[in-house]
């Protein structure tokens, strides 16, 4: 009996961790090179402040610059159909988030993980 309990009691987990990861994708900052140089409709989004926007590792060319204290009424502006977004921050972090609400609104967004400080590093 405690063997069937134990197991549905994995299958439960497995089936939350599977459905908590269906809420955003992600993709590495040398995937994002290759997005930005051959997707035309991709939009990059830098969710960190505007100080760390225009600070120290400053942004990547064409990226939007939407905090993500602003962002859940900033989308109300943006195009849902025939566009990929991808959301970036220092780290990977805060980006995350983003992508989750970004994807719970509708939108097909992508995490970038790692964000600028491994596209600095990429990029060196």
């Amino acid at each position: 009996m405690y063997k069937y309990v134990f197991f549905l009691l994995i299958l439960i987990f497995l089936y939350g961790c599977s459905k908590a990861n269906r809420s955003y994708a992600s993709v590495s900052a040398e995937q994002l090179r290759a997005v930005i140089r051959d997707n035309p409709n991709a939009v990059l989004i830098d969710v960190r402040t505007s100080g760390e926007y225009n600070g120290p590792l400053y942004h990547i060319d064409n990226a939007v610059s939407i905090p993500l204290s602003g962002l859940s009424e900033s989308i109300k502006n943006l195009d849902r159909d025939n566009r990929s977004y991808y959301m970036i921050c220092k780290s990977g972090a805060r980006s995350k988030m983003a992508t989750k609400i970004m994807n719970e609104n509708g939108f097909n967004a992508f995490n970038v993980t790692g964000g600028m400080m491994d596209w600095v590093k990429l990029n060196k």
